[in-house]
């Protein structure tokens, strides 16, 4: 059984976690499997029903929120992403926006969802069945599945969607996703059409993909590219100054540690620079940068740790 500690342990970090977001029912759709009454209930202090399994679902979770303290900056890739979101949300326009891997695009989306009422992230992946993607919709607007039809689900999606003030849905990584699923795109712009903004986010493998589909009249394609205007919106990608400013709002300020940073994220080293948009030898893969920051403040900590234990020990 789940220890007192440990529960408690966890309603801290859920707290912290709720903060982050305009109210709790709105964090709640952000947890996987859980319910804002369930959530209400921790924060509460009502722990006499929640089984130990959602206990531990909700600690894996919200505990990854806070494993290591980042620091957002306002990125070329951030900006172009708010200034395309706000369109979106205010105006309830359909665009898709391509950007490569690690540019920040899902951060900048889950920036925007924090800071804004009725957005809805949905995160896709090449294995979901129809069902998975329906249900991921679902759990954003708080709207229970077990034993509702499919199409029960979407109607129930969309009366909910259309009854909130200038929603958005943002489809993560959505090029992934088979093509069976593309057909439900389709579907839920035609019922939210002038209703709710909606954004694609994908490297430009979409491009590749929709070119593809459109020469050989596949279904569907020539539906969604008419949806989305027929064009694409190209981020603008971080350069040099962007990682720099990362690197000091999060505690990298040396000279020589940032220009190993700059040298482990720059894209052209690993070949990646096949963007018409943009300069290779100028663009960083931010999940890079993160991960190099995170290691030279490992080395730091450890580094000033030893330091601590030779003075102590000089000092005997």
């Amino acid at each position: 059984m789940i220890s007192k500690k440990k529960q408690n342990e966890t309603r801290e970090l859920l707290r912290a976690y709720v903060a982050r977001f305009t109210s709790a029912n709105k964090a709640a759709r952000t947890i996987k499997g859980t319910s804002p009454s369930t959530i209400s209930a921790i924060l509460n202090g009502k722990y006499v029903n929640i089984s130990d399994a959602m206990w531990n679902l909700i600690y894996s979770q919200v505990v990854n929120n806070h494993a290591y303290d980042w620091t957002i900056v306002q990125t070329n890739t951030f900006k172009d992403i708010t200034f395309v979101l706000d369109d979106a949300k205010n105006n309830a326009n359909c665009r898709w926006v391509v950007g490569i891997a690690g540019c920040g695009k899902t951060t900048a989306a889950e920036a925007y969802q924090r800071d804004h009422d009725n957005v809805f992230l949905v995160r896709c992946d090449a294995d979901m069945a129809k069902s998975d993607f329906v249900a991921a919709i679902a759990a954003q607007c708080g709207i229970k599945t077990m034993g509702i039809r499919l199409r029960s689900m979407i109607e129930e999606i969309v009366q909910y969607i259309s009854s909130v003030d200038s929603p958005l849905i943002i489809f993560d990584e959505a090029d992934k996703l088979p093509e069976h699923i593309f057909y439900y795109f389709i579907d839920l712009y035609n019922q939210l059409e002038g209703l709710s903004g909606m954004i694609f986010f994908s490297t430009d493998y979409i491009k590749r993909r929709m070119s593809y589909g459109l020469q050989y009249s596949k279904k569907g394609y020539n539906e969604i590219f008419s949806r989305i205007g027929r064009k694409y919106y190209d981020v603008n990608e971080c350069d040099t100054n962007d990682v720099i400013s990362l690197c000091v709002a999060n505690g990298i300020s040396e000279k020589k540690a940032i220009s190993e940073v700059l040298r482990d994220a720059d894209h052209a080293e690993f070949g990646a620079g096949n963007s018409s948009s943009r300069n290779a030898a100028t663009s960083y893969d931010l999940r890079c940068v993160k991960r190099a920051i995170k290691r030279l403040k490992v080395m730091m900590q450890v580094a000033s740790t030893e330091t601590e234990e030779e003075d102590k020990s000089c000092g005997q």
